[in-house]
């Protein structure tokens, strides 16, 4: 058998010693059998193992056990057809890292004593290398097709290169069918095109491009022909002198029904909230109002904005509530709850005032609410009023008394009314001071006077009671009121000295 540099002189002499003389590299011989017969010292520096460890063994000592399958049938090959293979395994080595090489069989034609030489390659990195971009590839394949947003990618004439799982369901075009084609005609409305196609050759010529980096809103084709709206981020990249564009485009349809309905819904509870009668509000530990809401202050001109960023003492200072409102908020503030009335004008608020606190349960201000009782409170005024009234007459108090407190109660709690004392004496008139019927009228009548409208008889009742000018049951009185300009009167018996009634 000739020895191996004798060999090295009949083939390629420069390339075959590289492969005896580089350590990530080596090279082997086999026999007919298929038994290693020669090898190069490269190749022992490669895998650890001294030369004598490969001699006379079958090549699949070269390996690892999952690959010795292919390496005996790739060497079956070689020795019965004679023809060259190539093929990648995982070496074996001394120190037991993993070792990837590229074997190349190549057979020898013609030699007596040697069926093939093999050129053993180190491709550690190169597949690390290859198994990395893969690995890579993967990631972006599963971040593609995870996201939610549409993925889209084009080069630079504008057809696709990339299309999500996203893009599917929102334009309603596979992946398939849309890589390839230009993306304008796929998503972009016909009206839109121009401008698309603009800042393409806008953004190749000058560099610059008006969307990228920002979030722009923009009206999306469908498949099936409908519009709708979405929301776009784009980002050109430029790789080995070509420039590719990526967006990512998110459907804003659901966003703005929800948000529509969300307006919907404030503004019914702005509506339900005008026409309650109460105003809420917030404030901080420092009785810094924070928020405020109601409007049930519009009769009083107020708007609850202008109060904001102010304290609750500053706001009530000078008002009916300086002090219990500022001391009702600090109960508050100590876990109790406040009350106290405030007085705003002609309206009446009664104000509970709880700890206002974060879903932690963490106190971190006060929290209000003023409902308006001021009718509540005139209707109790006025039955007290009434009672006064009552208990006077059953008493027998003197007349003036019993007016006076009629007087006060119609000023005082019936709204826009003024009353005026009309005593009737047979057919005759006579005004008491007042301030309801015109000067004039109270002249006229200072004493009493039979009015120009003759008095058939006057109303008599037997107990005290509110009526108004229709009720009156004389028509000639109901005249003669209306036409003095009153609109109602208390009819009520009196009783005269002798201890006879009389109207």
């Amino acid at each position: 058998m000739p020895p191996l540099s004798a060999l090295l002189d009949q083939v390629q002499p420069e390339l075959y010693r590289h492969y005896l003389t580089h350590h990530d590299h080596g090279l082997l011989t086999l026999d007919n059998g298929g038994l290693v017969s020669a090898l190069s010292a490269g190749l022992s520096d490669l895998t650890g193992f001294g030369q004598d460890e490969y001699l006379r063994q079958p090549l699949t000592q070269l390996v690892t056990p999952h690959g010795r399958e292919a390496i005996q049938e790739a060497v079956a090959s070689l020795l019965r057809s004679g023809e060259a293979c190539q093929l990648e395994v995982q070496c074996r080595t001394r120190d037991q890292r993993v070792l990837w090489c590229e074997l190349n069989l190549i057979p020898l034609a013609g030699e007596e004593h040697l069926a093939a030489m093999i050129t053993v390659q180190n491709v550690s990195n190169r597949r690390a290398a290859q198994v990395n971009a893969q690995q890579v590839e993967a990631r972006h394949a599963a971040i593609l097709n995870v996201s939610l947003d549409a993925i889209i990618s084009i080069d630079q004439t504008g057809r696709v290169i990339d299309w999500n799982h996203a893009a599917e369901r929102m334009f309603g075009y596979t992946a398939v069918v849309a890589t390839g084609q230009p993306m304008a005609s796929l998503i972009i409305p016909e009206s839109e095109r121009t401008r698309h196609f603009e800042g393409l050759r806008r953004h190749q010529q000058t560099g610059r491009t008006r969307v990228s980096g920002q979030v722009v809103e923009l009206t999306a084709l469908h498949h099936d022909g409908h519009t709708f709206p979405v929301e776009m981020s784009m980002a050109p990249v430029s790789w080995q002198g070509e420039t590719f564009y990526t967006a990512f485009i998110r459907e804003l349809t659901a966003q703005r029904r929800a948000h529509q309905q969300l307006l919907a819904h404030s503004e019914y509870l702005q509506l339900i909230q005008s026409q309650i009668p109460s105003v809420f509000w917030t404030t901080d530990l420092n009785l810094v109002l924070q928020s405020a809401s109601g409007g049930h202050l519009g009769p009083l001109d107020v708007d609850l904005n202008d109060f904001l960023g102010r304290s609750i003492g500053d706001i009530l200072q000078g008002s009916s509530a300086e002090n219990t409102g500022v001391q009702a908020h600090q109960a508050a503030l100590a876990g109790s709850t406040g009350v106290y009335v405030l007085q705003l004008g002609s309206l009446l608020y009664e104000t509970q005032v709880r700890p206002f606190r974060d879903p932690q349960g963490h106190l971190i201000g006060t929290v209000a609410l003023a409902t308006d009782v001021t009718e509540r409170h005139r209707q109790q005024e006025i039955a007290r009023h009434r009672a006064y009234i009552l208990e006077s007459m059953a008493r027998s108090a003197p007349l003036q008394e019993t007016i006076e407190w009629i007087s006060r109660m119609l000023e005082s709690h019936i709204q826009g009314i003024q009353t005026h004392m009309l005593q009737f004496k047979e057919n005759d008139l006579k005004t008491l001071p007042g301030s309801a019927v015109p000067a004039a009228v109270e002249r006229d009548f200072a004493h009493f006077v039979r009015p120009a409208l003759a008095w058939s008889k006057s109303p008599v009742v037997a107990e005290l009671r509110f009526s108004t000018v229709e009720e009156v049951p004389d028509p000639v009185c109901v005249a003669a009121l209306q036409e003095a300009g009153i609109a109602a009167t208390w009819v009520m018996p009196v009783k005269a000295d002798q201890g006879d009634w009389q109207p």
